[in-house]
């Protein structure tokens, strides 16, 4: 009874953990607007909107050249052709692979180490100062974040498992990061 209690009161912990990072984000995005001004953010806005009106035109018409991140780039573009330019979706979507990063790195460090570990592990990566800067622009580095833990994570299970799914699993995750 006594570590059911526990298990309960961890995965509440976890839970507590995580949501907070996302208020905290967003009420610094409302807020303080840091969003305003120029950098990467706005070529990556530009572009995704760019490849969102080439869906909705479906003219044939050849994009601009994308000069890196193509693939981020698309799936923002995807997001604002599926709810018509919405950045405060597209800002969700970097929440959403911190966070999922955040949990991945969480399973990861308790596989490798444990509970106290991972514990440390999933604050240091949920209330990172740069990736929260990073979760409530349009920048790369948390897609980048994510396909890494996620690299990390798939590959431990190869190598402990030696199993060809979790190998097909690895070789995909590193296609996404090149």
């Amino acid at each position: 009874r006594r570590q059911r209690q526990m298990c309960i009161r961890d995965r509440f912990h976890l839970f507590l953990i995580i949501h907070s990072a996302f208020f905290l984000l967003i009420l610094g995005y409302i807020d303080f607007d840091i969003l305003a001004g120029s950098g990467d953010w706005l070529e990556y806005d530009h572009y995704a909107k760019i490849f969102a009106n080439s869906i909705i035109n479906s003219s044939g018409q050849a994009l601009e050249t994308i000069p890196a991140g193509k693939g981020y780039i698309n799936l923002i573009g995807l997001i604002y052709y599926i709810f018509s330019n919405s950045l405060i979706l597209a800002v969700m979507v970097n929440v959403f692979f911190v966070v999922t990063s955040s949990i991945i790195l969480y399973v990861l460090l308790f596989l490798l180490f444990d509970q106290k570990v991972a514990r440390i592990g999933l604050y240091l990566s949920a209330f990172f100062p740069l990736f929260m800067i990073y979760e409530i622009s349009l920048l790369k580095e948390c897609f980048i974040f994510f396909l890494m833990n996620s690299a990390l994570l798939v590959t431990y299970q190869y190598i402990k498992n030696n199993n060809l799914g979790n190998l097909i699993k690895m070789l995909f995750i590193f296609t996404m990061i090149l």
